[in-house]
């Protein structure tokens, strides 16, 4: 079985349609977890209109991350499939992420592309395959969509891995967790699910804390790659000293120095 973890603020304008992509999956074999977050609109009240048996709704403060952690806590399914208010599963994406999950055990983390409508159009991401040692891609960035991923929970309860309180990035934290304790990744090339754009997105409202966040998370992973390292450390720990000072003089920026070991930890496989 699968549970669908759905956080819930303040989401009517988009929750119905969101609901419907979800109940009317290919795949049915599934418990939709909604964890309403504090809503002061009538966000319950769509929920509890519908008399499907494999909704359960659950009522809370307003904690985002808190929510999202009940969600993992209360979750009965074997694998743990996000999903946003907003946006739209494609009707067989449950089935085809767990078509992956039952072929790869070894796989924590099942993510794939995303079609964009509302303020942006467009495909979001790139479909990568399985990825075996997924560190230098987290040290790129967040590659993965968080809303169209799918997890292995006994991997999150073997590892005590959650979310963590970082400020509109806690989804590429998580993924950081999942990496170093040695789960590997797949990123389907297809469109599942339809990313919402619009302005009262939380990532639209507070992009240069998500960008805050998200930099501290890249410091972590180059910190953790370069004590990883086999292949000539010294060199590539004074490498890094260099271009660290280049970066303090203003003349190089942190994300060129992360684009440029991700592509050498890639290349040497470490």
């Amino acid at each position: 079985m699968i549970s669908i973890v759905l956080p819930v603020y303040n989401a009517e304008q988009y929750l119905q349609e969101s609901l419907n992509s979800i109940l009317e999956q290919t795949y049915t074999d599934f418990e939709l977890l909604v964890l309403d977050d504090g809503s002061t609109d009538k966000s319950i009240e769509i929920v509890e209109a519908y008399s499907d048996n494999r909704i359960r709704l659950f009522r809370g403060n307003h904690n985002f991350i808190a929510t999202l952690n009940k969600g993992i806590a209360e979750s009965r399914g074997k694998y743990i499939a996000r999903m946003d208010a907003d946006d739209v599963m494609v009707l067989n994406r449950l089935q085809k992420q767990v078509k992956i999950m039952e072929e790869y055990p070894d796989v924590a983390v099942c993510s794939s592309c995303a079609e964009a409508f509302g303020l942006q159009h467009g495909i979001m991401g790139s479909g990568l395959g399985l990825i075996d040692k997924p560190l230098p891609y987290l040290l790129y960035g967040n590659f993965l969509i968080h809303p169209a991923t799918m997890i292995r929970k006994s991997f999150l309860v073997d590892n005590g891995v959650k979310y963590a309180n970082c400020p509109f990035a806690e989804d590429y934290k998580m993924w950081f967790d999942i990496a170093r304790h040695g789960g590997k990744f797949f990123v389907l090339p297809e469109a599942l699910l339809r990313y919402r754009f619009s302005e009262s997105q939380v990532s639209y409202q507070n992009t240069k804390e998500q960008l805050d966040s998200a930099l501290s998370i890249q410091q972590d992973i180059m910190e953790l790659l370069l004590n990883m390292n086999t292949y000539k450390p010294e060199l590539l720990m004074s490498l890094y000293d260099t271009l660290a000072e280049l970066n303090n003089d203003g003349l190089l920026s942190a994300n060129t120095i992360f684009t440029l070991y991700h592509q050498l930890f890639v290349t040497i496989k470490q």
